[in-house]
């Protein structure tokens, strides 16, 4: 079985404009990805939505888990002598920790969690 991916140029799309929840102070460049075949395409990748996907990570799901609270609820079921030797050494792997500004805005997220949330005091 097959999948087809259909792109649309932007004037069949309806709008390349964020959703007003994503508007803001964002200077994120848009991508344009080309793609053979027998004609020219490219795929477009608005700066806005390249900005905000990482906000998944700290938005969370359905029962409100995000990155931040995955890594602190690890460190609460280790042992109490570990904690801190464990939580000094979090460490950020892959493709996502390579976005811009994302371990800042995890160490942030993670010590006002922290700070404010009494699941972790």
């Amino acid at each position: 079985e097959s999948t087809d991916i259909i792109l649309k140029s932007p004037a069949e799309t309806q709008s390349s404009s964020p959703p007003k929840l994503y508007t803001g102070d964002d200077d994120t460049a848009d991508m344009h990805y080309p793609i053979s075949g027998k004609t020219y395409r490219a795929l477009q990748i608005p700066g806005w939505i390249r900005s905000r996907v990482s906000e998944i990570l700290f938005d969370g799901d359905e029962d409100g888990d995000n990155i931040v609270t995955i890594t602190l609820q690890s460190l609460k079921q280790s042992e109490i002598d570990l904690r801190m030797d464990l939580a000094r050494n979090v460490t950020l792997i892959g493709g996502l920790a390579e976005i811009p500004g994302m371990r800042r805005r995890f160490l942030q997220e993670l010590k006002t969690s922290i700070e404010t949330d009494k699941r972790w005091s």
